[in-house]
Order: structure tokens, then sequence, then C-alpha cells
């Protein structure tokens, strides 16, 4: 289940039932499908919002905090009932006499009918006060009522905080009091639902889904013994015990830290019972003679390096308790795997030149702690006699790397990060800290008629000590089956455990036709190289494998990825990913678990704007292919867009340690920390990489946005006009330095450079903060040409509404709007528009600051407050992000 907000109203009967109980239920369901079909929606959990009937944000109720918490105390209050007018004038004016109390009540009851209508607030008598449920939707009400009825999915789709979040806390106790109350209720209300739904999950037998829930409850709680419980019990049904272990060991830590006690009795009995269960892939005691010593247990080096002893027990005895044998072993292992594998490098590595190679920074970021097994497959070399087998032995190096790539436990570098080591010059050494890995795998190919040998071995990589090696002799029709047998015996050697069901995939086969596999691997290299030629290319070579194999289904994926990149890249028209969305459906109704398809489908949902869509493909094609790279970058910008910058520096930062050697995923560090306000390291990753590639548009864009975002558009002016002089893209060029120029207030420079971008490219979005036509538009406005301006702006606010009407989402479309109807001079709609905007993430406070076509907004009550929001919100971020 994923939290989406608060859900479009649903319309439920009132069915009666006989019984007082049920008369009761039914009386309650009745009025909750009132308050379903409310004009008005009151968000109270997380961030605090109030959207009247015509769907324009309450900002004159908003503003006034009080007012807010008592429109939330007459809904919330006795259940939705009625409330007495002594509880209202004790609860908010328990100090003052009670005439001017009367007052200061009548006074918040005016100001909210006259805010929200008179038919808002019911007057029964002179005592009783009522908000009733079918005239203000609220999502602290409809939580508690979908928890009520067992239905925790969707009560936790409402669940986004802490009641009234952010709410001063500078009135009468009384009312401070009943805030933190009905927030711990409602919390622990969160808490009994997460629970409920992993340990459904649990009785399901879908351990990622208890898992997901169970950290849910941990991040509700951080002591909650119930949801370390449930996660510990999600790891061992996934068959990773020392998760489950590790799970107990940062438990205890934290309890004991915060209370200074140890965990209960019952959670130490679980333990101890895992740990009685012996390691796991334990081996028999006999050692053959002259063989090599047993291996440790398949334990991830992530889980070894992480792993903290627990304190012996005094005095020693001659029979060591359980935890001490625990403690004894795991160091053991810790030795172990370190001196097998190389730990990767943490922090900013200077540039390395390697011989006659291109300068690079080694993979190393700031906060890294990436200490899982990590292996490169390089290149292959062709023995065969017959040079035009090149393609062929390709196709087995790319199955192979395919293949290890759907093991969780590992971390394989991308086949684009492997392929500029072909016929190198480096040493296995240097090849492993400018890829980060702590394993090197080499072999040959050698194909004579019908039979072919794979000759392969695993490298320690900063030993270079063989760590295993075999040859593989098979018939031609079955080469391409031995991948999974390669794999298994790789994984074995790096001690890494398969989890449920990743065995079973990494045994399917894409295609037996050595025809269709020769040109799916011509049009990948053709693809890889990212130029318009190339790109047709390509095409036509996916085309040629999906005729010579009509239920390949990676062939018709990559036709639909190639539309997609001339869509985004080189001005084809929107209408292509129409057809790469049929294909890549094609490809997905001949393999259902095809990674690969997936990736396509959450760029066409990306191109069009549906991060939530894209984001939902992404992830699936990473359950499918864990170390995925374009998958992994492809779900850090949904989560951007969706405002979760936290989770999107993690996946790019990810993305980037699996293909450190491509720029633009490099580009994207630099990117994600500018978004996050981490403008310090943003500024030297991306001169670091422009010194690497100055030519690079993305990093140029981004380069210019730190100087916007520390408040300098003169020098971002300046920066991107200078961009200009040898850019290849100049239409995204343009549009840049058209945004730079409009936000340092040059607007006839704005003007000029956004018609030069718009003439480049005309009807493209070029991916900027703002779309061109509002520049423009704006531009031309200000500068006199009124109905001329005012028609550009109309144009794009007519494109981002038919983007919204195919599903666009996130913050992007009402930041748009915001700024187009601003632009317009209309402040209202412009509010709303911005208002939601925030709601949904947006992050550049400094852009909303500096902006001079929201000058029409600046005097209006609540716009300080955004931007202050906004700001909060990322410097929240930012600190996470620092500390994870």
């Amino acid at each position: 289940s994923r939290r989406t907000g608060p859900p479009s109203p649903r319309r439920r009967s009132c069915g009666w039932a006989s019984g007082d109980a049920a008369l009761a239920n039914a009386a309650t369901s009745c009025r909750y499908a009132m308050a379903q079909r409310s004009p008005h929606r009151f968000s109270t959990l997380g961030s605090i919002a109030l959207e009247r009937d015509d769907g324009i944000a309450a900002r004159s109720v908003l503003a006034q905090p009080k007012r807010v918490a008592l429109l939330a105390y007459l809904r919330l209050s006795a259940g939705g009932d009625p409330v007495t007018r002594d509880s209202v004038l004790g609860t908010f004016w328990p100090e003052i006499p009670e005439e001017r109390a009367l007052n200061s009540l009548r006074q918040g009851i005016r100001f909210l009918r006259q805010s929200l209508g008179a038919h808002v607030v019911e007057r029964t008598g002179d005592h009783l006060l009522h908000v009733p449920p079918d005239r203000l939707w609220c999502d602290a009400t409809e939580f508690e009522h979908l928890a009520g009825l067992g239905r925790h999915d969707e009560a936790m789709e409402l669940y986004g905080g802490p009641f009234l979040d952010g709410l001063p806390a500078d009135g009468p106790h009384a009312l401070q009091d009943w805030i933190e109350r009905t927030r711990g209720e409602l919390a622990r209300q969160a808490e009994r639902s997460t629970a409920e739904l992993s340990e459904s999950a649990l009785r399901a037998g879908q351990s990622i889904a208890a898992a997901d829930w169970a950290r849910r409850l941990l991040e509700l709680d951080p002591l909650s013994e119930r949801g370390a419980a449930l996660l510990i019990d999600a790891h061992v049904l996934a068959g990773d015990r020392i998760a489950a272990l590790r799970v107990y060991e940062d438990y205890t830590q934290r309890v004991l830290r915060a209370l200074d006690l140890p965990p209960s009795a019952e959670l130490t009995a679980r333990l101890e019972a895992l740990r009685d269960e012996g390691p796991v892939g334990d081996v028999s005691d006999e050692t053959p003679e002259g063989s090599a010593p047993p291996p440790p247990p398949d334990l991830t080096a992530e889980q070894l390096l992480a792993i903290e002893p627990l304190e012996p027990p005094a005095p020693p005895r001659r029979s060591p308790p359980a935890g001490l044998l625990f403690v004894t072993l795991m160091s053991l292992f810790l030795a172990l795997i370190i001196a097998l594998l190389i730990v990767v490098p943490q922090g900013w590595l200077p540039f390395l030149g390697r011989g006659s190679g291109t300068p690079w920074v080694g993979p190393g970021l700031p906060g890294d702690d990436e200490s899982r097994p990590s292996v490169a497959v390089l290149p292959f070399t062709n023995l065969s006699a017959d040079s035009a087998s090149s393609f062929f032995v390709s196709g087995v190096h790319e199955s192979v790397l395919v293949t290890l790539s759907k093991i969780s436990a590992l971390d394989v570098s991308a086949l684009r990060a492997v392929r500029r080591y072909a016929d190198t010059e480096l040493t296995p050494a240097e090849i492993a800290v400018e890829l980060g890995v702590s394993a090197l795998m080499s072999g040959s190919v050698q194909r004579d008629a019908d039979r072919v040998r794979i000759i392969l071995e695993l490298l320690d990589a900063d030993t270079g000590r063989q760590m295993w090696s075999d040859a593989y002799d098979h018939t031609l029709d079955d080469v391409f089956g031995v991948q999974a047998e390669i794999a298994l015996d790789v994984a074995r050697s790096l001690r890494a455990v398969l989890t449920v069901g990743e065995e079973e995939r990494i045994s399917r086969r894409a295609t037996d036709d050595i025809e269709a596999l020769d040109h799916y691997m011509r049009g990948r290299q053709a693809y890889e190289r990212l130029s318009l030629e190339a790109m047709n290319e390509a095409i036509l070579h996916y085309e040629a494998a999906a005729a010579a194999d009509p239920d390949f289904a990676p062939a018709w994926a990559g036709i639909g990825d190639a539309l997609l990149q001339r869509v985004q890249f080189f001005g084809f028209p929107l209408q292509w990913a129409d057809s790469a969305l049929v294909l890549v459906e094609r490809a997905t109704r001949l393999d259902p678990d095809l990674p690969e398809a997936h990736k396509t489908l959450g760029f066409v949902h990306s191109v069009y704007g549906r991060w939530q869509a894209a984001l939902d493909a992404a992830e699936r094609a990473l359950e499918l292919r864990p170390a995925y790279a374009d998958a992994l970058n492809n779900a850090g910008w949904s989560r951007y867009y969706l405002g979760d910058l936290v989770r999107a520096e993690r996946l790019i930062r990810r993305s980037f340690r699996l293909l450190p050697t491509v720029p633009q995923l490099r580009s994207n560090v630099g990117a994600i920390w500018v978004a996050l306000g981490r403008l310090d390291e943003a500024e030297a990753w991306l001169d670091g990489v422009l010194a690497i590639d100055p030519g690079l548009t993305a990093t140029r864009t981004w380069r210019t946005l730190v100087d916007l975002e520390r408040a300098d558009p003169e020098q971002a002016v300046e920066r991107a006009e200078a961009y200009l002089v040898d850019e290849d893209a100049p239409a995204i060029a343009r549009a840049r330095a058209a945004y730079a120029a409009l936000l340092a207030r040059d607007i006839a420079s704005a003007r000029e450079h956004a018609r030069l971008a718009v003439n480049a490219s005309p009807g493209v979005d070029l991916m900027s903060e703002r779309r061109i036509e509002t520049i423009l538009g704006f531009a031309l406005i200000a500068g006199g040409s009124v109905e001329e301006g005012r028609a550009v702006v109309l144009e794009g606010i007519g494109a981002v509404n038919r983007a919204v009407a195919l599903g666009a989402d996130g913050w992007d479309p009402p930041w748009e709007l915001a700024a187009a109807h601003a632009a317009l001079g209309d402040a209202p709609e412009a509010t709303r528009h911005l208002e939601r905007a925030v709601e949904l993430g947006f992050p550049h406070a400094a852009l909303l600051r500096l902006d001079p076509t929201f000058d029409v907004l600046r005097a209006e009550p609540g716009f300080d407050a955004l931007v202050v929001r906004i700001e909060r919100r990322r410097e929240r971020q930012r600190e996470q992000s620092l500390g994870s």
C-alpha cells in the first residue's frame, strides 16, 4: 500500500441491519458517507490545509492558528457530535472573564462563517455548537472511521503525520492538552493500523510488505517492541536471519539509549531461538585434507561490517553464554570478510589520471557506507576464430551481467560502466577504485561451430587473488541457459544469499534465437551512444531482433525506449510516447517479469509527468532486478517530483554507485544536492563533473541553479550566457539563460533568450524549473506587448492542463500553473496553485523569493509563510539526508 495523501471523496450507501449495535453502526456509516460528500475539506494530519467548496484554499483561516484550532475542536471533539459552549470556553479562554470569553467565541464563530459559509457552524439553543460532518470533511475523523472498519490500508493513506503538526504551541494549557491528547490517540491508532497491516502481510506470506509496514511502525515509534518483532519476523519469513538479528541489535541500542532498559524477555527469547538455529548456510566441520577451510556463513559484507558486538558477560565462564559465542563468531567472520573484500573508499576522492584514459572521479560519496559485496563483470575476450562473433560474445557478457544484477544481495556495476574497460591497460585494483567494487570478473568466450566454451575467473579487487574460476562447455542452443549456473557460482563465491524467487527468475531465458540476440546487442551498443543517428540505428536493430523472434520481449521494450529518447532529447512530438507505450505493453504481455519493460514503462509515465505511475513502474523493475542503475535513477527523480527528496537522494546515489563512469548519473548526484540545499557539496561535485565533460548540458543547467539558489541571479546569468558559446543543444541553454535573466529582473534579456529557445524547439518542454512559454509571456507583458504575452502564457497553461488531463501529478503542474496565472495578474488563482505545489513538495524557496512573476502575490496574506514553510521542510530533509 502506498501513502498518496487524502483520497477523493467516495460515495457509500447507507444500509440497515437488525439490532441496536447494527443500527448504531449503520447510522455512523451514514454520517461518514455524508461527510465524504462534504464541500469543504480540512486536512489536519501532517500538513494543515483547508479547502473551500470552490477548490480555493481558505487562506484567511489558515493564517490564524487559533481559528484553525477552534475549527478542529468543533469538528473533532465529542466524536463529531455537538459540543457545549462551556467546553469550548474552558479550552480556549479559561483565564479571562466569561463575558470577554463569550465575545471572543462569538468573533471566532463569525469569522469561520464568513470564511466558509454560514452553514458550516451550527448552534443549537444557547449552549451547543456543531460542525456537521456533511459540511466539512476532515482527514482525522475519516482516518478513525476507516481504521474502525478494519480498512487499515485506506486509513494509513490519510495519515500523513502528527495531528495539527506545526501549529504554534502558544495557546492555553487546556487547548495544548487537547491537541496533544488527540495527537496521541491518532498516533496510537496509526501504530495499531500499521501493525495490523504488517501482521496481515506476514499471514499472507508477503515478507516485503510486512517489512515495509513494520518499518513504518518503527518510524512512528522507534521504541515499539511490536514493530521490532514484526520486522524480525518479516526478515525470517524472507529467509534472512542475519538481517533479523541486526534488527534486534539496533532496537536494543535504541532502548538502552532512550530508557536505559533491556528489551523484554519475550523479544530476547525470540533472538535466542534465531541464534540456536545455527548460522545460515552452515557447513560440516569435516574438511577434506588439503582443501580450503569452510567459508563463513552466507552473509553480505554490509551485514557483517554493520554488526556491533554485544557487551560480554563477566566474569568469564568455562562454557560461554550464547550471546558471547555469537559475538565471537561474528568477530571471526568480520575479520575474514575484511581479508577478502576491499573496503570502498569513502568521501570525496581526488581526480585520478589513468594512463592515456579520461581522468575520472572516484565513486566515493560523503556519508556513504557501502560495504556490501560488489562485482564488476568486465567485457569478455573473444577467442573465436571468426571475428564476426564479437556481438555474440557481447551477448554472453550482457546476459551474465544482467542475470547477476537480479540478485538483491549483490551490487553489480552496470553495463555502460564496464564497457569502457575492454582492452584496458589498467590493473584490477585501478579498475576497482574507479568502479567502487570489491571483486572483478573477467573471462573469455570461444565459439566453434555449434560448441561454445566460456572460461571465467573472479578476482579479489584489492589483492588480485583469484577467488574462483571455472570453465563451461555448452552447445550453441544452450549457451544462454548457462547464465544461471554462472550467476549461482558467483553468488556463492561472494557469500550472497538469494531471496525467494530470485533463483527462479535468473533461470529464465529471453530468447534462444542467436540472430535475434545478435541484432539486440547491436541495438544496445547503438542506443548507448545517445545521439539521434545512433538512436535510429538502434531502432532498426531492435526491429530486426523482434522480427527474428516475435516473442523476444526485450526487443519490443528496446524499441519503445529508443522512441522515448527521441521524444525526451531530440525534439520529437509527444505522440511518439504513445507508440512507445504500445510497444512496452506488448513486452510486458510477453514477459510480465521483464525489468527492462517496467523501467521503460516508467520512462513513458515520466515523459508525461505522471510521477507516481513512473515510480510504481521503476520500483517494480527494481523488485525484479535490484542492481538496475537506470531504474534507480528514474525512481529517484520520480521521488523528487513527488516531494520526497530524502529517498530521491538515496536512490540517485545508489544509481551512481552502480554506474559511476556515466557523466549524466554523476551529475544527478550534484543535482539532487542542489534540491536539498546542500549547495557547497553540489557546487564542488558539479564543478568536478564539468572538469571531466565541460559540455554536459544537464550539469551546466544544475550548476547555474546553484547560483540561483544562493540568490545570486547576476552570477547565474553570466554563467548561463557563457555556456551559450559552445552549447550543442542551444534550446535548453537558452531556456536556462532566460530563466536566470528573469530572476535577475533583466526582462529584455529574458525575452530575447526565451524567444530564441522557443524558436529552436517549438512546443517542447525544455526541462527548466519554469515553462519557457511562461517566461516569454511574462517578459512580453512586462515589456508592453500585453496581448501577445497573454496569448503565449495561455498557450502554456493549455499545455499544462492537457498534461494534467493525461495524468500528470507531483508538484510541477501546480507550480507551472501558479507562475502562469501570476504572469496574467490573477493573484487568487496563482495562490491556489502555489499552495498546492507547496503541499506536494515544491522545494525551491529561493526561486519563489527571486521571481518577479510572483510580485503580484507578495502582498497577499500568507505568501511569506509559504516561503518559510518550503525552507523549513527542505531543511528537515537536508538534515535527514546528511544523517542517512
